[in-house]
């Protein structure tokens, strides 16, 4: 049996337009979740964050990334 593994590092820091963009991505509770945030850098980051898993994901199962449950 082979194991790829893939480590990604990401800078999630970004425009507010970027987080904007991104937000359109998450589902309704990783959205709910980035409302809860202490402020707005970390929901930025959280935002961002899970756009790029869900990206990632998207790709390597062959769907858009708003898809990825």
């Amino acid at each position: 049996m082979s194991v790829e593994v893939e480590i990604w590092k990401a800078n999630l820091s970004a425009a507010r337009a970027e987080v904007e963009r991104c937000l359109r991505l998450l589902s309704p509770d990783e959205r709910a979740r980035a409302g809860r945030c202490p402020g707005e850098d970390a929901r930025a980051r959280l935002v961002i964050g899970r756009a790029l898993l869900r990206s990632l994901l998207g790709e390597r199962l062959g769907v858009a990334p708003g898809e990825v449950r």
